[in-house]
């Protein structure tokens, strides 16, 4: 955490003002100041992992989606106590052989107790890539917004994407292709993403997403097919991608889905990140770039394996702002 003085930039004649920084994966606890009533909630979701594709393959793994951005206004108490919440990027997929899904991001927020008061969803990991067909694994979806963004389908018929996080529930799980099904969002508990699909079945088996609830990723085969990517965290989870099936018919895996976000205090901007496409990692959107703290990385999606190793996604980021 970092504490500055600002000088100007946020008004208030006769006030300073002060900014307070969460740029480092955390899970720890802030009091408001004595004689503060309301702060500013700047927060900056973290990205999905990038999926890994196989060690023989002209395939590329799916991009890690983006992570939402939030401004809000809260109202508050003088010396109450809030938790805060900075989730790690998902995982990239791994593997020596096997073509793992990406993770998908952990949860970004603020809560008073077990009380929302902002939380900045996570973007959805890429999908494993396939050796067998040389198809691409989905691009994972990006979070955000009130609601998150589906994954990508996995190329040449593969793995479907897990679904976006809404207001009232978690992401769908990847479907549609004839390979192991994804998790629904929040199928884990509440704020969990979806776990992947693995290719031998069951879910969740690859890398893991991100610290706070990131959904894990899915595992899949030697020389085959590609496993489905993790759910990003939310205030409802994304679903898990599915992955791509398995045999002579092997296929990549989908994306997983980006998480929700939330608030109840007044919101200026609550706007999603963009999701991943082919092996190129989603980012934070137009808004939450513009922002002045945003430090050009947090929330970044992780890029997928091509001809190099696919990388994992960027942790999230929280700034509160006050006057005394």
């Amino acid at each position: 955490m970092s504490i500055y003085n600002l000088l100007a930039g946020y008004g208030g004649a006769g006030l300073t003002t002060y900014k307070e920084i969460f740029a480092n994966v955390t899970s720890t606890t802030w009091q408001v100041p004595d004689g503060v009533s309301s702060i500013i909630i700047k927060a900056w979701g973290s990205g999905g992992g990038g999926g890994k594709t196989g060690s023989t393959s002209g395939s590329d793994g799916g991009g890690g989606g983006g992570g939402g951005y939030i401004y809000t206004t809260v109202t508050v108490t003088g010396l109450e106590t809030l938790n805060i919440y900075v989730g790690d990027g998902g995982a990239a997929g791994s593997g020596s052989t096997n073509q793992s899904g990406g993770g998908g991001g952990g949860l970004t927020g603020v809560f008073r107790s077990t009380i929302v008061l902002a939380i900045a969803a996570a973007g959805g990991g890429g999908g494993g890539g396939s050796d067998t067909n040389n198809e691409d694994g989905g691009g994972g979806g990006a979070g955000g917004g009130t609601s998150g963004l589906a994954g990508a389908a996995g190329g040449g018929g593969g793995g479907g994407g897990g679904g976006g996080g809404t207001q009232s529930a978690g992401g769908t799980p990847g479907t549609g292709g004839a390979g192991t099904d994804g998790e629904q969002g929040n199928a884990d508990g509440i704020y969990h993403g979806g776990d992947g699909g693995n290719v031998a079945g069951g879910t969740g088996s690859g890398v893991a997403g991100g610290s706070l609830y990131g959904g894990n990723a899915g595992e899949g085969s030697a020389a085959d097919s590609g496993g489905g990517g993790g759910g990003g965290s939310g205030y409802q989870g994304g679903g898990g991608g599915e992955a791509g099936p398995t045999g002579t018919a092997g296929e990549a895996g989908g994306g997983g889905g980006g998480g929700s976000s939330r608030t109840t205090g007044t919101t200026t901007t609550n706007e999603a990140g963009t999701s991943g496409s082919g092996s190129t990692p989603g980012t934070i959107g137009t808004a939450g770039q513009a922002d002045i703290d945003w430090g050009g990385s947090a929330g970044v999606g992780g890029t997928g394996g091509t001809t190099v190793a696919s990388t994992a996604g960027s942790p999230g980021k929280i700034v509160i702002i006050y006057q005394l």
